[in-house]
């Protein structure tokens, strides 16, 4: 799977877009896995 398409199923088309518009969804990709949290509430977390 590309950074692209694993970007989008994380984050949804438009973090996708930004990528796109910035060349940087490796980057991203790689940032948001590290730092999930901030980009989605951990709801595993949450009781």
């Amino acid at each position: 799977m590309d950074n692209l398409a694993k970007t989008e199923r994380c984050f949804g088309p438009a973090i996708r877009k930004l990528c796109e518009l910035t060349n940087q969804s490796s980057c991203w990709t790689h940032i948001a896995i590290r730092e999930r949290a901030f980009f989605a509430p951990p709801a595993k977390h949450q009781k």
